[in-house]
């Protein structure tokens, strides 16, 4: 009451000398910076509340980026784990990043996809676009192909497709047999397009094939025309073979005369059957072809006269009488040594028919 009292007393007075307006300003204004003061310290506390919940959720993030980060890196090293005998390190991050595309396949990517190729078109075709295999297309192995050095002499491109084929084969499957053998060709000019050189003609062109011991591979590794095998050509193959980490452990070859001047140049005789390996010193055995043998073998016999009478079970003229290239046949040959005629042969010696 005594409140009120006052209020109103001071209320008249303020009206009596004109200062009403003015007080309620005062107190207007009194009021306004009192709620100011108020609401500035709730904003202070709010910012400052905010700065502090920003710190925690960047704090947040960056934990769970690292978390993050951290399961990715296990999931791709148990993943690159499991892959990578069967795929290379671009396939891998193909089929973890399905989006990305390669800028330039490796050429580890193009030799494994080579060889997936060289084995059947349709299953390349069938892995790369019906089950989504990261391969190249067919496109680009035939570029690569095309820019592929095959000059004469040993194929330098291909020992390195061979080094990194052998990366995924054990050391007994990289044991390896090289045959060589001289080839008729046409002998004509020929002009090669992409090193625009002029070709011929020339008579033969050999040719020298590495192949597995132990395992089903083989693969061409050297060629020339007009060129007999050689001492130092043979162990300069050999040493590029063992420079890719393959092992040549037996060399084949025909007995044409350029062939037994090798083995006598290597020193092979009928009691010494191999020559040393230029790097490794072990042994490298020497055969010779076994169908050239037996055509050889069944030239001499014939060559000597031996001859059976007419209407023999299954030996006819053309098994008899051979020349030219019927000489070269190695079906007749065999049938010839068959064991039809070897037991036609112990019955006429046992019936003692002239």
């Amino acid at each position: 009451m005594f409140h009120v009292l006052t209020r109103g007393l001071l209320g008249s007075l303020l009206l009596l000398f004109g200062f009403q307006n003015n007080y309620c300003h005062f107190v207007f204004f009194d009021r306004l910076k009192q709620l100011g003061n108020d609401i500035y310290q709730k904003y202070s506390t709010l910012l400052g509340m905010q700065l502090k919940l920003r710190n925690i959720i960047l704090k947040q993030k960056q934990c769970i980026e690292l978390i993050k980060t951290t399961i990715e890196l296990q999931f791709n090293q148990k993943f690159n784990n499991i892959l990578n005998g069967l795929f290379t390190p671009t396939q891998i991050q193909l089929l973890l990043h399905t989006k990305q595309k390669p800028y330039k396949w490796q050429t580890e990517d193009i030799a494994s996809a080579i060889t997936l190729r060289s084995l059947s078109k349709k299953a390349y075709i069938y892995l790369r676009d019906k089950k989504g295999f990261p391969l190249p297309g067919l496109s680009t192995l035939r570029h690569w192909a095309s820019t592929f050095s095959v000059e004469k002499g040993i194929l330098v491109e291909v020992m390195n497709l061979l080094k990194v084929k052998g990366s995924t084969l054990s050391k007994n499957e990289k044991l390896t047999v090289i045959s060589f053998d001289e080839t008729y060709v046409t002998y004509k000019l020929c002009y090669d397009k992409s090193n625009q050189q002029v070709l011929g003609p020339y008579k033969c062109v050999q040719t020298v094939m590495a192949r597995g011991l132990t395992s089903n591979w083989k693969q061409p590794i050297f060629y020339d025309f007009d060129q007999r095998m050689t001492k130092t050509l043979l162990l300069s193959i050999i040493t590029s073979l063992h420079d890719a980490g393959f092992e040549v452990k037996a060399a084949v070859s025909d007995m044409a005369p350029c062939n037994e001047s090798l083995w006598s140049s290597l020193g092979i005789t009928s009691d010494i059957t191999s020559f040393e390996h230029p790097i490794t010193k072990s042994s490298i055995h020497v055969f010779a072809d076994p169908p050239h043998l037996l055509k050889l073998a069944r030239n001499h016999f014939l060559d000597r006269g031996f001859v059976l009478p007419s209407g023999t079970f299954k030996v006819s003229e053309k098994h008899i009488n051979v020349s030219g290239p019927m000489r070269k046949n190695v079906k007749l040959a065999a049938q010839f040594f068959s064991n039809t005629v070897a037991n036609a042969i112990s019955y006429c010696g046992k019936k003692m028919y002239c």
